[in-house]
């Protein structure tokens, strides 16, 4: 019979259990990469019954966190689990963001979700140009690699633009938009039941603290330059999330393919697109993309961060 571990719900996991998951974690996440790189030889730790697993299953199995029947996470939980393992072609721990759902609370998440949107935890990876992924039809773009090489890809932290040349998603618990951009319509296409951003866009409008359109709730005609920090500051009020930002160009192309059950699966089938987090050497210049007429998920540009266009609009999270 496979042993399981047994955390009791009703009780707060003490340091030493978190630090010996973490290990396990780790050895296992390792080992995984191992095998899938050929090597014949695993680290030290190892049991005779790990490696049966390996050997009937192809994969470690990591240990069951068992809850009460009535917790609200499990299916959560499990809902994510299932996302990662059709995704990346293996799990990963979710003790942390059990943790963390739980502190939020089912009230609040509830909230969120009546008004299409929903906490999440991409695992932490860094995607590399060339390798494939389970889940992953459409790949990061090479020009979005190129650019990274080429040190041309920055991010605003604190006040100050900080180089990357990653792309990779950072394994955080993140609240995420599940709406699927709409189609261009001559620049009067909506997001669907938007009330929450549309409210936003509509104030910030009415007191002038954006550019006016023909539809103050709309999220279209925005630039993402100054006017995109009030949007950011006034979703994350409207939201009660401590702050929010722009998704990143990788969150942008794998969220949908992630997350299929959401609306934004088909992302890539509408003919608008949307600014993301990143700058382009400067912060004249912003990223962007997603345009089905221009390569789909696999659409990527830097374009003028002060623009204000008709087909473009934005999508963000909140780390939470």
């Amino acid at each position: 019979m496979e042993k399981k571990l047994v955390v009791n719900p009703d009780q707060t996991p003490d340091k030493k259990l978190l630090d010996w998951l973490e290990q396990y974690f780790k050895q296992q996440h390792e080992i995984n990469s191992q095998l899938l790189r050929g090597v014949k030889e695993f680290g030290k730790g190892l049991t005779l019954d790990d490696l049966q697993r390996i050997i009937e299953h192809r994969h470690i199995v990591k240990p069951v966190i068992k809850s009460s029947s009535n917790d609200w996470t499990i299916p959560i939980l499990e809902a994510e689990r299932k996302a990662h393992l059709a995704f990346f072609g293996q799990e990963f721990g979710l003790l942390m963001f059990a943790e963390k759902l739980k502190k939020i609370g089912p009230k609040k998440i509830a909230w969120w979700k009546r008004n299409f949107f929903e906490v999440h935890c991409p695992p932490p990876h860094v995607f590399k140009q060339g390798v494939n992924l389970p889940g992953m039809e459409i790949a990061i773009p090479d020009n979005y690699y190129r650019e990274l090489a080429n040190g041309n890809v920055f991010r605003d932290v604190n006040g100050e633009l900080i180089k990357i040349d990653k792309a990779e998603t950072e394994g955080v618990t993140v609240l995420i938009d599940t709406r699927l951009k709409p189609a261009y319509d001559s620049g009067v296409q909506m997001w669907k039941r938007d009330g929450i951003v549309g409210g936003v866009m509509k104030k910030l409008r009415k007191d002038g603290r954006i550019t006016n359109y023909y539809s103050r709730n709309s999220r279209f005609n925005s630039s993402a330059d100054h006017e995109m920090n009030f949007i950011l500051q006034a979703a994350a009020s409207a939201l009660k999330v401590k702050s929010c930002r722009l998704e990143t160009t990788t969150e942008r192309i794998v969220i949908p393919q992630l997350y299929r059950h959401m609306p934004r699966k088909d992302d890539g089938k509408t003919n608008t697109s949307i600014w993301c987090d990143e700058f382009y050497r400067y912060r004249r210049d912003r990223f962007g993309g997603g345009n089905s007429d221009c390569g789909g998920l696999a659409d990527v540009y830097a374009d003028g961060a002060g623009y204000r266009w008709r087909s473009r609009s934005f999508r963000f999270l909140a780390v939470l």
